[in-house]
């Protein structure tokens, strides 16, 4: 079976300025995980345990700062590209625009993955009809 996500020696750290000093803080130090295909896995810690941080770093959405990630076979650096047309990710806080309606969350993250004004209209379209959210 194939791994779904491979990490090894994930790092992310932080410059913080304070009391004037440029200090780097070490935010994820060599996380190492591998996750199979069809395999269920949870991120388990306390608070600060800098759980969202790898979950955003394997989604693209932070850059690596050392290490290697491949998720869905593709490397995390070099293609998030290909990564991003292969997951979906929903963190604990939704990064919807909560005035907005549905249909108009829908188009942002359409927008955000590249596709054309007709694309998302007719793909919004064909879900909302197969979902039955037509009248909503």
């Amino acid at each position: 079976m194939n791994a779904a996500i491979e990490a090894c020696g994930l790092i992310k750290n932080y410059k913080v300025r304070a009391k004037g000093q440029n200090t780097i803080v070490e935010a994820v130090r060599g996380v190492n995980l591998s996750v199979k295909e069809g395999e269920i896995f949870g991120f388990l810690g306390p608070n600060g345990a800098r759980k969202t941080t790898c979950q955003r770093m394997l989604t693209t959405l932070l850059p690596i700062g050392g290490g290697e990630a491949y998720v869905a076979g593709y490397n995390v650096k070099k293609q998030p590209d290909k990564v991003r047309k292969h997951i979906g990710y929903v963190g604990q806080l939704s990064c919807s625009d909560l005035p907005a309606t549905g249909r108009e969350n829908l188009m942002l993250a359409a927008r955000l993955y590249g596709m054309t004004k007709n694309q998302i209209t007719s793909k919004i379209d064909e879900l909302s009809q197969s979902l039955n959210l037509t009248k909503y």
